[in-house]
Parts: C-alpha cells; structure tokens; sequence
C-alpha cells in the first residue's frame, strides 16, 4: 500500500514536469517558473498579513465600539459623496 508521502511525491514530480520540458524548449522558461513561484510567495504572505490585520481590526472594534462605528459612518459618508459626483 503506498502511503500519503509517496502520493504527495507523486504528485508534486508531476507538477514540476511541465515546467522542465518547458525548460527545455525555451531557456527563459526557467526563469518565469521561478517569477510564478515567488509571486505565490508573495500572494501567500498577503494572505497571511490580511488575516492578521483582519483580526486584530476586529480586537479593536470590540474594544472600542464608538469609535469603529464613528469611523464606519464617517466613511459611508465620504463614499456617499463621491459615489455622488
């Protein structure tokens, strides 16, 4: 029976074989392989911070209610302004 890791190994030969016969019919390929991997990189960084700025809103908001339901109505009227223009 194979197990979880000889599928997940598997699998990830398979998604690396397109790139390297790319690779092979054009020598630039190698480098937008590498700008698509740090571009997910990249995208899962943003995530990750997203989340965490995310929360910690929701911690502020909870601490001080006024003051996000202030900042909420200030800004519905600034974009009823300009939604208005």
């Amino acid at each position: 029976m194979t197990s979880r890791k000889d599928h997940t190994e598997k699998a990830d030969a398979a998604a690396e074989a397109p790139a390297a016969a790319a690779e092979r019919v054009d020598p630039r390929a190698g480098e937008c392989h590498r700008l698509e991997q740090e571009l997910r990189d990249a995208g899962t960084r943003l995530l990750d911070s997203s989340k965490g700025l995310r929360e910690e809103l929701a911690r502020q908001a909870q601490l001080h209610p006024v003051a996000t339901f202030g900042a909420a109505f200030a800004a519905g009227v600034l974009l009823a302004r300009a939604l208005r223009r």
